[in-house]
Formats: structure tokens, C-alpha cells, sequence
């Protein structure tokens, strides 16, 4: 089904290539792509929303787990649109993230400020 072994994140970019190459997307803008993630986004967040208000009254897992696939499948997009950026940028994903967190392991967040 997919041309390679879809083993971790290089191998989803690498299919994303391959995939928008089959489709004629690879000439899509950076900006296209960007405004598509920020749609698919808001799409998880209308999700997040009805999930707080069915937790309101059913609690925070049931309501996970009734739109788990919906919310699945909208987190999937979004990644999707993150690795087309990333792949029309040049930039290798799995080490920029590599790098980052590596970065993170030896930060440290100051707590928000107190409000008055």
C-alpha cells in the first residue's frame, strides 16, 4: 500500500513527497499549505470544544473516548500539512524535532506571572 515501510517520522515525510508528487501538489505554496494546517487546527479545536462540554457532563474520558477517532483522524491532517511545510522548506523534520527537544530536556520555563 505504501512505497515505503512508514516506520517513524522521515519515512511519513519521504511518503508526503511522493504522495503530493503523484497528486501534481508539489509545486503547493508554502503559504497554501500553511493556511491549510491552520484550518485543519481549527477543526481540532472545534473538536476540543465539543469534548469540554460533553466532559461537563459525562467526564473527560468518556468524551475522549467518543471523539477519539474524529480527533484521530483531524491530529492526522494537521501532521500532514506539517511535513508538507517541512518538505517544501527543506527542512528533515525528525532531526529539527531531535534537535529541539534536545534542546528543551536542559530548559527551563519560568511559571506565568501572577495576576494583580
Amino acid at each position: 500500500m505504501f512505497p515505503n515501510e512508514m516506520k517513524g517520522l522521515s519515512d511519513y515525510q519521504a511518503f508526503h513527497r511522493w504522495f503530493d508528487q503523484k497528486q501534481g501538489w508539489e509545486q503547493e505554496s508554502l503559504e497554501n499549505a500553511t493556511l491549510l494546517l491552520v484550518e485543519e487546527v481549527g477543526e481540532v479545536a472545534q473538536l476540543l470544544k465539543k469534548i469540554r462540554w460533553r466532559a461537563e457532563s459525562d467526564g473527560q474520558q468518556a468524551a475522549v473516548e467518543e471523539f477519539r477517532p474524529e480527533l484521530g483522524a483531524e491530529l492526522a491532517d494537521c501532521l500532514a500539512y506539517l511535513l508538507k511545510i517541512a518538505n517544501r522548506s527543506g527542512i528533515d523534520l525528525n532531526e529539527a524535532y531531535l534537535a529541539k527537544m534536545e534542546k528543551n530536556l536542559n530548559r527551563t520555563w519560568a511559571p506565568p506571572p501572577k495576576k494583580a
